[in-house]
């Protein structure tokens, strides 16, 4: 009984030294948008620029088309287009460390760029897709 409960403890402790990891992110600096790039370092994360919004205009329109899954707000892989990201689950694991991106202003990292200005975020790849987020619009190329 004792081992089993150790074994137990061990996992749950892996678990958290896994889900510590630091996750590199922004924010604008009205911290309504905040983006995290994780990468694919644990078999359950997908890896990807994910980006959130805390107010939007557009809010329930984009839960109504998840189909009652949660939406979680858009997800930009390394290679193909953004896309709205409606899930059931956590998609990255970590502790983000946002920087706040100043408006006029670039951030860039692991082949992801976001441009903050004062009409919203626009994040790319390096294949050119990408995502613009505000509080009155969005879209995904």
């Amino acid at each position: 009984m004792r081992r089993v409960l150790a074994a137990a403890a061990l996992a749950l402790a892996g678990a958290s030294v896994a889900s510590a990891a630091v996750v590199p992110g922004l924010r604008t600096p009205t911290r309504n948008i905040h983006c995290v790039v994780a990468e694919r370092t644990d078999p359950r994360n997908r890896g990807g620029l994910w980006c959130q919004i805390d107010r939007a205009s557009y809010r329930a329109r984009l839960q109504a088309t998840c189909g009652g899954i949660d939406w979680r707000g858009w997800v930009l892989s390394g290679n193909d287009a953004g896309q709205v990201n409606c899930s059931g689950g956590a998609e990255w694991f970590g502790t983000p460390r946002y920087v706040t991106l100043a408006y006029g202003r670039a951030w860039r990292r692991d082949g992801y760029t976001c441009r903050s200005a004062r009409t919203g975020l626009t994040c790319t790849n390096r294949r050119g897709h990408g995502v613009f987020i505000s509080r009155e619009s969005w879209r995904a190329w």
